[in-house]
């Protein structure tokens, strides 16, 4: 189903709304959010789905986790608990990309959330989705059948649906493309796009680098207990039998990383700006500003790359600390993500136009209810600890990190 750029019913209409001011006619041109157009689009589809995909860096993140990955069921248990996560999170991002074809927003899910839940309930709802938004190698056996605990909870079901967190940090980006929204053409057909082209390249290369890294691995043990700053130093270090070979894989892995910062400032810059627009955060003249000379929400971009700096921060005073921030990034992401999918369930998708890309009938329901069924009993497995027995130093506080800012 499609909309022309005429269709003054549709909430994503494009106008030239004419003023007058000293004399002069002049227009301004208004946005599918109903704002007045100050970003340039200057992405084309390419270059956001080159965004989408440096962001997500499904396979850099599965790699930089994988030690922690092992403890929860071995090589088996990390490749079938990926596969697992990533059919949830197509899912999500199913109902994501169909939101952001009828609704294409800067702030994404923000913005879905205040509209699908209604009249009624639209502010609440849009505000907590804005509050939360790795000589004798491995056999095939080791790789794809030998089972591992190493967690030191009891049961091994739990251990797995526990294990699925590590697959969910590295897919679990899929609306990072809709904030680029107001700077792409036709966004209602090429959000949709490079919300695919993420995915579909993410499975396919964290799963066949998680294929080949383990077939690379000689010793698990020794993966498990190395030293290095990287986890994936010790695993080159096994395939490549050399300290030089290992150096380069690892420069190999830091490059895509590196770009991912770019398009993490990219995307939580143009989130934070959209709030400042809104009038919802302090100094909302200053964060939502565009500047005259680089036409972009500079200043909000700056401020992420603050924050983010600050955060970081964190690490060098207490590890412990920072691992509990950075384990919440799951669950704070999922939760606003229901935020805007389950109300347009609830409410029979009636407050949202469907756009270009629109799951017809009982499929969109099946796809959402699935996608919402995931983050309600995930979210709260993610919460457990991650190994027993418990220490301070190994206790998951997730559920204090998010409950503590979701009530304040």
């Amino acid at each position: 189903m499609d909309f022309s750029a005429n269709d003054t019913k549709h909430p994503g209409m494009v106008t030239n709304v004419a003023g007058v001011e000293k004399g002069e006619v002049h227009s301004v041109v208004i946005n599918e959010t109903g704002h007045v157009q100050e970003l340039e689009r200057n992405f084309s589809f390419l270059s956001v789905c080159s965004v989408g995909i440096v962001t997500g860096n499904t396979w850099a993140a599965l790699g930089g986790s994988i030690v922690v990955a092992l403890y929860n069921g071995g090589p088996p248990g990390v490749i079938y608990e990926f596969l697992v996560v990533s059919f949830f999170y197509w899912c999500i991002s199913a109902s994501i990309a169909e939101l952001a074809s009828a609704i294409p927003s800067s702030f994404g899910v923000y913005q879905w959330a205040s509209i699908t839940a209604g009249p009624k309930y639209g502010n609440i709802c849009g505000w907590f989705a804005g509050c939360t938004t790795g000589a004798g190698h491995a056999t095939s056996a080791i790789v794809w059948k030998n089972w591992s605990n190493q967690t030191g909870w009891a049961s091994d079901g739990f251990v797995f649906l526990a294990g699925t967190l590590n697959g969910a940090f590295a897919v679990g980006t899929p609306d990072c493309v809709s904030h680029l929204a107001e700077e792409i053409p036709n966004p209602r057909r090429n959000i949709p796009k490079a919300i695919l082209a993420q995915m579909v390249i993410g499975l396919f290369t964290a799963l066949f680098y998680m294929i080949a890294i383990f077939y690379s691995i000689q010793s698990f043990d020794d993966v498990l207990t190395n030293t290095y700053t990287s986890p994936l130093a010790e695993v080159y270090l096994q395939a490549t039998s050399s300290k030089g070979g290992a150096l380069g894989l690892l420069i190999l892995i830091y490059l895509p990383l590196t770009c991912g910062f770019f398009g993490n400032f990219i995307t939580c810059g143009r989130m934070l700006w959209t709030l400042g627009r809104d009038g919802a955060t302090p100094f909302s003249g200053t964060v939502g500003a565009i500047h005259p000379t680089h036409k972009n929400p500079f200043n909000a971009t700056l401020i992420c790359g603050i924050i983010c700096t600050i955060l970081g921060c964190i690490y060098v005073g207490s590890i412990t600390a920072f691992n509990a921030f950075v384990g919440s990034f799951v669950i704070f992401s999922t939760l606003s993500y229901i935020a805007a999918i389950l109300p347009h369930l609830l409410t029979k998708r009636r407050y949202v136009i469907p756009g270009p890309f629109w799951m017809p009938g009982w499929i969109g329901y099946v796809v959402g209810g699935i996608g919402c069924a995931y983050i309600v009993v995930f979210d709260v497995i993610y919460c457990f600890p991650y190994a027993m027995p418990v220490s301070a130093a190994s206790m998951n506080y997730s559920a204090l990190i998010i409950g503590g800012l979701t009530m304040f």
